[in-house]
């Protein structure tokens, strides 16, 4: 039986060999990328993921990179360490963008992705190769423009309400990060789930997980999985909760939908449903229907959030293209509203 000083030794020795394994991978990854331009010192002298989750982040490395080339962001450039070690590039010409989202055989998905997949269960964001078409083909019916179309009504009504928000500042300054992050909860969980799903409670779960899944990620990272997962960490007790809870949610709608045979709706869960009950694409697994819905849950609200961020922040800078912007908006919302029948 191994002694108190042996287990202690054990506890000790491992993360710092961890540790040493993830310096000795970005070293050997940054010479390989020693010809790339730097991204920014601010950024490059540690995890640079991780300064964009603290408060002020977005603004902070948005403006260290323009004041680095006074133009924004250049086609390549490589940055410092990131969460598994390697030296990161940032891809932003579209030629280099189409290279590498077509090409999975050479730019293969992070390890980052499995431990996504781990964590709210398998997906197509995580899969790749014949298990990725296989979901692809089952999903394609889903995500059609007809199928699309339906959830115009709720982007819609949720765009109104940020509209409406907007109207009740009286010109006063308001946070559009938190707006758009309220609006995309919104068409998130009404298209993803439908209607009868709770809003309120979903996103107050969504924003749990948010907040602890990257220290889930980092810790699995430096300790190793195996430790990490043992270790009881408040951040991990109280994701593990959130998604337990948005799981269950799920699973109960999906239990009652095909007891009452409700498969006509046009959200996400409701398209799934009506694959899995027809069959005609192959097996479609209930696992697999949950994890679909929470990777669209995790992944589909932040990055349009995030997007929406960006687009606002680059028509303040650039007030001719928000005006050309605003007139296009105006004269579709015109002809539409003439061509509406009274």
């Amino acid at each position: 039986m191994l002694g108190v000083g042996t287990v202690l030794l054990f506890l000790f020795l491992t993360p710092v060999a961890l540790i040493v394994a993830f310096f000795i991978r970005y070293y050997n990854a940054k010479q390989r990328l020693a010809h790339i331009p730097w991204f920014n010192e601010d950024c490059g002298t540690a995890i640079p993921a991780i300064k964009v989750f603290m408060p002020d982040g977005f603004r902070v490395t948005v403006a260290s990179v323009k004041e680095k080339n006074g133009k924004g962001f250049i086609p390549i450039m490589r940055r410092g360490l990131d969460l598994i070690g390697g030296c990161g590039v940032f891809v932003t010409h579209p030629d280099a963008v189409r290279e590498v989202l077509t090409k999975d055989d050479i730019f293969a998905k992070s390890p980052v992705m499995s431990t996504l997949a781990e964590i709210v269960g398998e997906n197509i964001v995580c899969s790749a190769g014949d298990h990725w078409k296989m979901q692809r083909r089952l999903l394609t019916p889903v995500f059609h423009f007809g199928p699309l179309k339906q959830m115009i009504p709720d982007f819609a009504s949720e765009g109104q309400k940020m509209v409406d928000r907007i109207s009740a500042a009286n010109g006063q300054p308001i946070n559009v990060y938190d707006l758009f992050t309220e609006v995309t909860m919104g068409v998130i969980i009404k298209s993803g789930f439908g209607s009868e799903f709770d809003v309120d409670y979903m996103a107050a779960q969504w924003k749990v997980m948010n907040h602890s899944l990257s220290l889930i990620i980092l810790s699995q990272v430096v300790l190793g999985k195996t430790i990490a997962n043992l270790l009881p960490f408040a951040f991990k007790l109280k994701f593990d909760e959130a998604l337990n809870n948005a799981k269950n949610r799920i699973m109960e709608s999906i239990k009652r939908r095909r007891q009452e045979e409700k498969f006509e709706g046009s959200d996400l869960l409701s398209l799934m449903l009506k694959v899995q009950r027809d069959g005609n694409l192959g097996d479609f697994p209930d696992e697999l229907i949950l994890g679909e819905c929470m990777i669209f849950f995790f992944a589909g609200q932040d990055t349009t959030a995030s997007t929406l961020n960006w687009c606002a922040y680059y028509l303040g800078l650039n007030p001719d293209l928000m005006a050309k912007l605003q007139a296009e908006v105006d004269s579709v919302l015109e002809l539409e509203l003439l061509s509406r029948p009274i």
